[in-house]
């Protein structure tokens, strides 16, 4: 049990101890403290510079460095995106790492964002940072199938993560559920039919245990994508290993071990012939 488990149960336990309309009202209070992030414009650092960003509480927590988040994610970016590639940001968040590739050069961005908070919270930093034409956000799930889904929520506070196919929730969010948003689900090899130029040369997959999905849906692309970068939660490793892997190999991709620094959840492949160079910073 985690700490934060430790302290929410104490807080849980002390609250039982007050009269119940006034252990319900410090709830509500706490709650609205805990959800009460600023929606102001924040600074964050990055290699290429400061980056403009609101949610960023939810997001980074206290950190004010795109590179102290997810290492392995802006090293990934830094060492193979090329001028003109597309991208895909499978579960793109407020944005951040959408808004990095596109300062980096990137010729086009998909940002994939199904949660609808998150998803205006992710327009609006990519006005802030002049990405808007770069990053086509897109308010739909990646799934394995073209049709009408629903998310999982847990929160509408912009940040938080919703899940297809019935999923568990995020683990910070305790498991609760509090309602269910209707999505348009798209079958990523569906997309590039009727999108031909958004054919992707990477894709960054981390949609918090439905990543299965978005790779069943894009078994027609990944013959011709570059690297793919996928984050795997712990409880769905081995059926990663056994069924998702595979098919990620037999497209000719290589998975490459990460290097320290790097976060314990993401797992790269790459195409042999791809260069491993880091680039300059633009």
């Amino acid at each position: 049990m985690g700490l934060s488990w430790l302290i929410a149960g104490s807080v849980r336990r002390h609250l039982a101890l007050l009269p119940h309309d006034y252990a319900v009202k410090t709830a509500r209070k706490l709650r609205y403290h805990l959800d009460a992030y600023p929606d102001n414009d924040e600074v964050l650092d990055s290699p290429l510079g400061p980056l403009h960003f609101s949610g960023l509480q939810r997001s980074m927590g206290e950190a004010r460095d795109i590179s102290l988040k997810e290492p392995d994610t802006v090293r990934w970016l830094e060492t193979y995106l090329s001028p003109d590639d597309v991208l895909w940001d499978v579960g793109a968040n407020i944005g951040l790492y959408s808004v990095y590739a596109a300062k980096r050069g990137a010729g086009a961005v998909y940002a994939f964002e199904p949660f609808g908070a998150t998803y205006v919270e992710l327009l609006k930093n990519l006005v802030r940072n002049g990405v808007d034409e770069t990053v086509r956000a897109l308010n739909v799930a990646l799934a394995d199938r073209t049709g009408l889904g629903s998310v999982a929520l847990s929160s509408f506070v912009p940040g938080y993560t919703g899940t297809l196919a019935g999923h568990e929730l995020a683990r910070e969010a305790g498991g609760q559920r509090i309602g269910t948003q209707a999505v348009m689900t798209v079958r990523g090899d569906d997309f590039v039919r009727i999108t031909p130029e958004a054919r992707p040369d990477h894709v960054k997959i981390d949609v918090d245990g439905s990543e299965p999905l978005v790779l069943a849906g894009i078994a027609d692309l990944l013959p011709r994508v570059t690297t793919v970068l996928v984050e795997v939660l712990e409880e769905f490793e081995a059926r990663f290993e056994t069924e998702f892997r595979p098919a990620l190999l037999a497209a000719g991709l290589a998975e490459i071990p990460i290097g320290p620094p790097r976060s314990e959840r993401n797992r790269l492949f790459v195409r042999p012939d791809a260069a491993r160079d880091p680039r300059p910073v633009l």
